[in-house]
């Protein structure tokens, strides 16, 4: 820049800073603790709009990992792994809790409301987006719209699992009546429980359908030889609430601690499922059993 004040050259200078590759959210924290401790009162436009464009800048890079900015795809990617996090940080949640979280915070772009707090000292925290221009948060817009539709969609499965699960529990009820044969007769005992076994859920507030056998099967030897199964166990529980057999309302964090208790199942010193598992690994023999039922 030409025809600079002394002052001005001074300011820009600490506002720039030295050319050095930081991280984006470590530069925009430099920026915004000048701008409070010297620039609160500065009228000189030229230095505040170099201010505001270096902030826009900082903060378009420093988005790019925060995961309510995500494109699509690598929202749809990440949104197992962040529901976990959720889940494990907010006491008694559920997914459906996750879910309007996220909303909210997409409307939030949409009308442009979304704040993103930077903290500069223990009490002192500055919202980045008062200093952006009305266009900066078109780009993201769309995208929101888009991931609203994707967490309307699983909205609708999980309350669409609840109505399934409430009837089928109400109509398991009676078919669990006609299934308790006469004491006396032993032989007719077993033969009535074998020709309703498909029916029986033990455990209906975790599994719909056939998904229990599914699970059972699946894990036989692993529960049988308490050999570690923390990667196959999080494939089928993936797998399971992703087809329906599995109720997508009970917390990740819940169905974990479920296995352990109900199956003995071996996680090792894990307290959570994993998320990086391979399911070309699994897939097969998954399909394969799946077939059976």
């Amino acid at each position: 820049m030409e025809n600079l004040t002394n002052r001005q050259r001074s300011i820009l200078n600490n506002l720039f800073g030295e050319l050095v590759k930081t991280e984006p959210l470590a530069d925009l924290t430099r920026i915004l603790k000048y701008y409070n401790d010297n620039l609160k009162d500065e009228d000189d436009q030229l230095i505040i709009s170099q201010f505001k464009r270096l902030i826009e800048n900082k903060l378009y890079l420093t988005l790019s990992s925060n995961f309510k900015f995500h494109q699509l795809d690598y929202f749809i990617e990440k949104y197992e792994e962040q529901l976990q996090d959720y889940i494990e940080d907010v006491p008694d949640s559920l997914e459906s809790d996750f879910i309007e979280r996220c909303i909210a915070e997409q409307y939030s772009i949409l009308d442009s409301s979304v704040k993103f707090y930077v903290e500069l000292d223990f009490y002192i925290r500055i919202d980045a987006m008062e200093f952006v221009s009305e266009q900066f948060l078109d780009e993201y817009k769309n995208s929101s719209k888009r991931k609203i539709e994707f967490l309307r969609e699983k909205q609708n499965r999980i309350q669409l699992a609840q109505t399934s699960n409430n009837i089928i529990i109400e109509n398991l009820e009676p078919q669990l009546e006609k299934t308790i044969p006469p004491p006396e007769n032993t032989e007719t005992q077993i033969e009535s429980s074998d020709s309703h076994y498909e029916y029986i859920n033990p455990h209906p507030d975790y599994f719909m359908l056939f998904g229990y056998e599914l699970f059972i099967k699946f894990l036989e030897v692993d529960i049988k030889e308490k050999s570690k199964c923390l990667a196959k166990a999080s494939f089928l529980v993936n797998k399971l609430r992703k087809e329906g057999l599995m109720n997508k309302t009970v917390s990740l964090a819940y169905i974990f601690k479920f296995s352990i208790e109900e199956f003995d199942l071996n996680f090792g010193k894990a307290y959570k499922f994993k998320s990086d598992y391979s399911e070309n690994k699994y897939n097969e023999a998954y399909n394969h059993l799946k077939n059976s039922f």
